[in-house]
């Protein structure tokens, strides 16, 4: 699939793919070749602009120029992870925006100064990243300039740290003021490696009707009261448990707390499924339900449910950037995009807070974040930890064991 993106110049794709004439004419550009089309909206005009000014749908016309471009050539390569400067991934629910918000601001910038930066954000989750692989560098002469991602994936892996973190590549960024509902002492990374910059977090939506006369959790310990036999529905699957809850009730119980709660979870479910469950009369429901914040806004049955920030803080996912501290200066206009306000305010509104000093992150009266904290993470193997929180905890689930993936999907 050809790498073209919104910001690059109408000439620039045309002229690396004259195939791709073909869609931008018969999908709302009144031109019948290429001078008239260079003449009409100028050869220099950034698709993105374009697109806005014609009101086309961007995503669908990037799909089209990109499989037409493929057509009647061998696969295109892309672009070494090295030569990169910045590698964008997000959480799947903020994909759409990050990408839309990060098209717009390049497309002023080059407009503004003509400088082009060599950027990936994949188009989908999953395995629709070209770059997936970008951790497995041997060398950073081989990895991106600057990274975001998410969750605690590919980044915190032994051997990358190894490889990378502990050999001082990478230098966060300093900044003067944090949201106060961030307190720098816990969550600016006192190596200096990792910049955190937002939190996924996750809360309690509970079934008001389906817990009856039992009382409400207020913490995450209460999750382990006998009393929740088989009525707690967990971010999961079938086969597999949310490692985030595993690993951060390993953390203050032990592995007596992970089969304590085993007997209390019933299923292991998406986000999504909870929202449209809860509150209603379906057998498969439950009356507890780990699920992330942005869910348990969505689920519209505020009547028969509470969303329960707990007393001792919403857990929370990272998301985060590294950055090549010799390549930092080309790469800092990116950083300010992403650590900015403009972008802080849209994944905040999104149900994502950050860190950002001057954002409404719409949280509650008195919410704290229950976060893993920077001393635990470094004093384990993450995914060592993560393989026996599952064991210890399917063991006493009584379901199949499952296989730990080497992509980690936050």
């Amino acid at each position: 699939m050809a790498n073209i993106q919104a910001y690059h110049r109408l000439d620039e794709i045309v002229e690396a793919y004259p195939q791709t004439l073909e869609v931008l004419t018969t999908n709302g550009f009144a031109a019948k070749d290429r001078e008239e089309l260079y003449r009409k909206y100028g050869a220099s005009t950034l698709l993105n602009h374009a697109l806005k000014e014609l009101n086309l749908n961007k995503d669908m016309l990037l799909g089209l120029l990109r499989e037409k471009a493929a057509e009647g050539q061998e696969a295109e390569e892309p672009l070494p992870p090295g030569q990169l400067d910045f590698l964008g991934t997000t959480l799947c629910s903020l994909r759409a925006m990050f990408r839309h918000s990060f098209d717009d601001w390049m497309c002023n910038r080059r407009q503004a100064s003509g400088e082009r930066l060599d950027c990936y954000i994949p188009d989908s989750c999953g395995n629709g990243n070209l770059y997936k692989d970008a951790c497995q560098a041997e060398g950073i002469e081989d990895f991106p300039a600057l990274v975001t991602s998410c969750g605690f994936g590919e980044y915190f892996r032994k051997d990358f740290v190894e490889r990378f973190v502990n050999k001082g590549y990478f230098k966060a960024v300093q900044r003067e003021k944090l949201h106060p509902a961030f307190p720098a002492a816990q969550f600016l990374d006192p190596e200096g490696v990792y910049t955190l910059y937002g939190v996924y977090p996750y809360v309690l939506l509970v079934d008001l009707i389906r817990l009856g006369d039992r009382p409400v959790p207020k913490r995450w310990s209460d999750l382990l009261n006998p009393v929740y036999k088989n009525d707690i529905i967990s971010v999961g699957n079938a086969n597999k448990v949310a490692e985030l809850l595993l690993m951060t009730i390993h953390k203050d119980h032990g592995d007596e707390g992970l089969r304590q709660l085993a007997p209390n979870i019933k299923d292991g479910w998406h986000g999504s499924r909870m929202a449209r469950t809860a509150g209603t009369n379906s057998g498969d429901g439950a009356a507890i339900y780990y699920i992330p914040w942005n869910f348990a806004n969505f689920c519209p049955r505020s009547e028969r449910t509470a969303i329960v920030w707990p007393e001792d803080g919403a857990i929370v996912n990272p998301l985060f950037l590294l950055v090549q501290a010799s390549r930092q200066e080309r790469v800092q206009p990116v950083i300010d995009f992403v650590l900015g306000r403009e972008l802080g305010q849209q994944s905040a509104d999104a149900y994502c807070p950050v860190l950002h000093s001057q954002v409404d992150n719409g949280l509650p009266d008195g919410a704290s974040f229950k976060w893993l904290g920077w001393d635990y993470i470094k004093a384990h193997d993450i995914y060592q930890l993560k393989e026996h929180t599952q064991h210890v905890f399917m063991k006493a689930w009584k379901r199949q064991l499952p296989v730990v993936s080497s992509h980690h999907q936050c």
